[in-house]
């Protein structure tokens, strides 16, 4: 990675209004910009950058020691995000919450500890939290996170124990506390009562996915939806095309043992697929098309992990404390936002309609390298002599 002789523009303009002033500010400069344009994404990747950086340990500290508040951080970017006509809540938008495992290979970092990974099908060492991530047809960006310890972990034991449904409930309420107007989308591990619950009291839409083995009031009695979804006629399923795929649907109001209230279910058969998929929502009037059109915006997050894993080292992080690790997800999602805001700016994403994060941080990349030549031509040009320059750049 070429040294950075210049802080880029998506980092210098933004940098005051965080609040952060001497070594901090230097520090935070610093490690934003190497999110979004190093290769190496651990403290002594990133400060190596820098011709004029401090030792490492410094840049560690700002992480891990120093006296600022992350979450301020956080309300910060979403304020600012919400004061863009690009990025702010739409009426049509949604948050999904979701659950996710940072891998690590260390037994030794706060916090890591052997979790069942369903897509892999085995124990794997990492991490889970709980995502809250804001989702409309042109952007998407996450919104907080919780980190989910297991009951009988110390840290659980340190701190009041929270089930990932307390952890959800709490990022639904902070997304709504935040200006957050719209409903919610969320995978079957989090549609509970509680949770349907704590939507319907704030009146928003949910909509999620359940599995086969609900079970659902029905004329023969309380069986499995799947057992119900065999049990219907040709005759009960319509067919409709969403997408250019087409689709068998059935829909119905109907209550669900371990739920309080009615919900509207779908099932979806899609064509060439063996297995249906099962949906409800508290929105009992809502046609079939608008429920799942909605709950297929979920799907985004996943382009979000992909891009914070590969462009801005959100795994990458070596930190043993989980204070670090902690204020590192904070500086990725603030990495990500900044990136993403100003690739929805620019007149080539608004004339494509893509707003790719790829991109946005090669175009930092290209500042960078432009700020670099320039300092160069300037030494040359004022009678620095090579050695001098070659000298300050690999310090």
């Amino acid at each position: 990675m070429l040294p950075v002789i210049e802080i880029p523009s998506v980092v210098k303009n933004h940098e005051k209004m965080f609040g952060f002033s001497g070594q901090i500010r230097k520090h935070f400069k610093e490690y934003l910009t190497g999110l979004i344009v190093s290769e190496n994404f651990t403290v002594s990747g990133i400060n190596s950058m820098f011709p004029d950086a401090n030792d490492q340990s410094a840049m560690n500290r700002f992480l891990t020691e120093y006296s600022w508040d992350e979450e301020k951080v956080n309300n910060t970017r979403l304020e600012f995000l919400q004061s863009h006509n690009e990025t702010k809540y739409k009426k049509h938008g949604v948050v999904a919450i979701d659950d996710t495992i940072i891998h690590k290979t260390g037994k030794s970092i706060e916090g890591v500890g052997w979790i069942f990974d369903h897509c892999e099908n085995r124990s794997v060492l990492g991490q889970s939290v709980v995502t809250s991530h804001y989702i409309d047809n042109t952007v998407n960006y996450p919104i907080d996170y919780k980190f989910y310890f297991s009951k009988k972990s110390d840290y659980a034991k340190q701190e009041e124990f929270k089930s990932k449904i307390q952890l959800a409930i709490e990022l639904i309420n902070n997304a709504i506390k935040n200006g957050f107007e719209g409903g919610f989308v969320m995978d079957s591990w989090f549609i509970c009562n509680e949770v349907v619950k704590e939507v319907d009291k704030h009146e928003r839409f949910i909509i999620g996915r359940i599995k086969s083995d609900r079970l659902v009031h029905t004329r023969i009695g309380l069986i499995s939806i799947s057992e119900f979804a065999e049990t219907l006629p040709k005759e009960s399923w319509k067919e409709i095309e969403i997408n250019n795929t087409k689709y068998k649907i059935f829909t119905k109001v109907m209550k669900f043992q371990s739920l309080e209230k009615k919900v509207r279910v779908v099932i979806s058969h899609m064509q060439g697929v063996k297995d249906p998929v099962f949906f409800i929502t508290n929105q009992l009037g809502w046609d079939v098309k608008k429920i799942i059109g909605t709950y297929s915006m979920r799907f985004k997050i996943d382009n979000f992990y992909k891009d914070a894993k590969q462009n801005f080292g959100l795994e990458a992080c070596q930190l043993r404390s989980l204070k670090g690790i902690k204020r590192h997800w904070y500086m990725v999602f603030l990495a990500y936002s900044l990136v993403k805001l100003s690739s929805c700016k620019s007149n080539l994403s608004k004339k494509l309609n893509a707003v790719s994060i790829g991109e946005g941080c090669r175009q930092t990349s290209k500042e960078i390298l432009s700020s670099l030549i320039n300092w160069v031509y300037k030494n040359f040009h004022d009678g620095v002599g090579l050695s001098e320059v070659i000298k300050v750049l690999t310090r």
